[in-house]
């Protein structure tokens, strides 16, 4: 349903209809990855259907034994990884025994334009449920260094985004979920954020079968054509797709 309010009163209406469908993330492990032994890790995320589907970082919960997931109610669920993919930083998860919860939206991210207003709800530095305000103060920033093979376009922000924010939603001002909250840099408060148009794919394969299944062209890109619509191949790798379709 759309929200019917004056963002330029207040902006407490928004916070009040999605704050029920952001949750907080516990995960601790002994494993491998993200975790080293005895460890504990924190994070965000996101109710993304009411049978106890939550959305959040690979890294928040990658190499737990144990995640323990908190409502903005209080109420908290025991959690089991369906799939997690390290390229995109994005886990998918499912709540033991949850029902009939508040689950959000995710929107189109294509449409945001730099200058578009946008709220971050997580739980930066433990502190539960913080909403911030900012722009979108840059679209396309690629992989920025983050993730090896990654193929996102960071979403960048200035919505405030500290430690423990991971994998919580950015919103527009409707109440979409229009990008999930991945990395703040180090020097700054200047966060990057997953397109939701890029998630909802990888999301949506985690969810049914716990993998992402991708294409391989096997051709290296020289640069991009200045209206985005192409870009100029720079070389085409021996016995890959690209070689056998006769790409130059």
């Amino acid at each position: 349903d759309a929200l019917h309010y004056d963002p330029r009163q207040s902006l407490a209406p928004l916070v009040d209809s999605v704050a029920p469908s952001v949750v907080s993330i516990r995960a601790s492990g002994r494993g491998r990855g993200f975790f080293s032994s005895g460890t504990e890790g924190s994070g965000s995320g996101f109710v993304y259907a009411s049978d106890g589907i939550v959305v959040t970082n690979h890294h928040v919960v990658d190499g737990a034994d144990h995640i323990q997931v908190r409502l903005h109610d209080g109420t908290r669920y025991d959690a089991r990884v369906l799939g997690s993919d390290a390229a995109t930083d994005l886990a998918v998860l499912e709540l033991e025994g949850a029902r009939n919860l508040p689950a959000l939206r995710l929107g189109d991210s294509s449409e945001l334009r730099v200058g578009d207003w946008v709220v971050a709800i997580g739980n930066p530095m433990g502190l539960d449920h913080s909403a911030s305000v900012g722009i979108l103060s840059g679209r396309g920033r690629g992989s920025l260094g983050l993730y090896a093979d990654s193929y996102l376009d960071f979403l960048q922000t200035d919505a405030d985004i500290a430690p423990g924010s991971s994998g919580g939603p950015l919103f527009d001002l409707r109440g979409a979920v229009v990008g999930i909250t991945t990395a703040v840099a180090a020097d700054s408060h200047t966060g990057f954020a997953i397109p939701a148009a890029q998630a909802q794919s990888v999301i949506e394969q985690l969810r049914a079968t716990g993998d992402v299944h991708r294409g391989w062209l096997g051709a290296a890109s020289e640069r991009g054509l200045q209206d985005g619509r192409g870009a100029v191949i720079g070389e085409v790798y021996a016995d890959t797709p690209a070689a056998e379709a006769g790409l130059r």
